[in-house]
């Protein structure tokens, strides 16, 4: 059951058991499992309770004054889960695969917590004016998702990766973000610009756009791409961009075929720059990955590639299909990135950011 579970979530449960066993329970029950999520203290689930004014130190002491020590004895090992337990995992995991995720991370657990309305857990989370609609859109807006799903269920998810948006113009500004892709830029159709909210993107515009970026940096002549590894939390793990190896006389032929050879590519890049290994991690990468990079991909255990559609012409439909091959094989989920045009958002980025007294 937890090989999807993120770190932190495993972190909850392996609490959840100290926590049982310090009681001198013999059983995991909810109440474990939310002083367990109190006691790791960080991630969406944390945030979100510190995001709704709730004090975590107050939750645990309030767990505390109605959880009632059980016999002196000596529990050792893992304790098995009550009825209560089980069903708030698996409403975690009902939940994670209705947003589409393919991970368990803390802020699923908090989900079934208070969807499990029985209880001390749900007892307590009551008592501090915590409902499935508040926590559910808390734990949206955390993570960057512009609408909710319906309060009945969360069993409507968005249909493409990239929020819904309605189309308008953009302001066209010249400066170096079109010199960086104006052939992306040339094959974008009017009626096709959309505005994102510059207030607050989503994640997937936010990470896309910081993926061309990235890009910019490429010294590639011909196509330049870019890569960002985030974790389930969305914080940055590493980034790269095509290039030569670094270091040394960089006198590699940079024509078309002949630098194929010599170039690394940004998703390799990305994971060579990582801080750590990236598994269960998201890729946002500006083209469609090669089967040579799905390989890294696979390897470093990444979860989730969200693609654009840069260059797109240019790559080889054989070697495509090899990387879509590999990675449905694998379990790496593998997405279009659907949204509005990052390239777009960038330009009119400018413009916002001109409208701020910036430059």
């Amino acid at each position: 059951m937890f090989e999807k579970f993120t770190d932190r979530s495993r972190k909850i449960m392996a609490f959840a058991n100290q926590e049982a066993q310090r009681f001198n329970h013999d059983y995991i029950g909810t109440e474990h499992i939310l002083l367990g999520m109190v006691k790791e203290g960080s991630g969406i689930a944390a945030s979100v309770l510190k995001g709704m004014q709730i004090d975590i130190r107050k939750v645990r002491l309030k767990v505390e004054a109605l959880v009632k020590a059980g016999p002196e004895m000596v529990t050792m090992g893992k304790l098995p889960q009550t009825p209560g337990t089980k069903r708030v995992l698996e409403s975690a995991i009902e939940k994670s695969r209705a947003l589409g995720n393919n991970y368990i991370g803390s802020e699923h657990i908090l989900l079934g917590l208070v969807e499990e309305q029985t209880g001390i857990a749900w007892q307590v989370l009551q008592g501090f004016g915590l409902n499935t609609r508040k926590v559910r859109a808390e734990i949206f807006d955390l993570m960057g998702m512009e609408t909710t799903p319906a309060e009945v269920g969360m069993e409507t998810t968005p249909a493409e990766v990239g929020m819904e948006t309605t189309p308008a113009e953009v302001v066209m500004m010249p400066g170096i973000v079109e010199g960086m892709f104006a052939r992306a830029i040339s094959n974008i159709e009017p009626g096709d610009l959309v505005k994102i909210n510059m207030d607050k993107p989503s994640w997937h515009e936010y990470f896309m756009m910081e993926a061309c970026v990235v890009a910019a940096r490429s010294p590639d002549n011909n196509t330049k791409h870019g890569s960002i590894i985030v974790d389930e939390e969305h914080l940055p793990m590493g980034q790269g961009y095509n290039g030569f190896p670094r270091g040394g006389k960089v006198d590699y032929p940079t024509t078309r075929p002949e630098k194929y050879t010599y170039i690394i590519h940004s998703e390799r890049n990305a994971i060579l720059n990582c801080t750590r290994r990236p598994k269960g991690c998201t890729l946002y990468v500006t083209g469609k990955p090669c089967s040579g990079c799905m390989k890294d991909i696979i390897q470093s255990g990444i979860a989730r590639v969200i693609y654009g559609q840069v260059d797109s012409a240019m790559i080889n439909e054989d070697d495509w299909k090899i990387s879509m091959h590999m990675a449905k094989n694998h379990g790496v989920e593998l997405l279009e990135y659907k949204g509005p045009s990052p390239v777009q958002g960038l330009v009119q980025l400018c413009s916002y950011l001109k409208t701020k007294g910036w430059g």
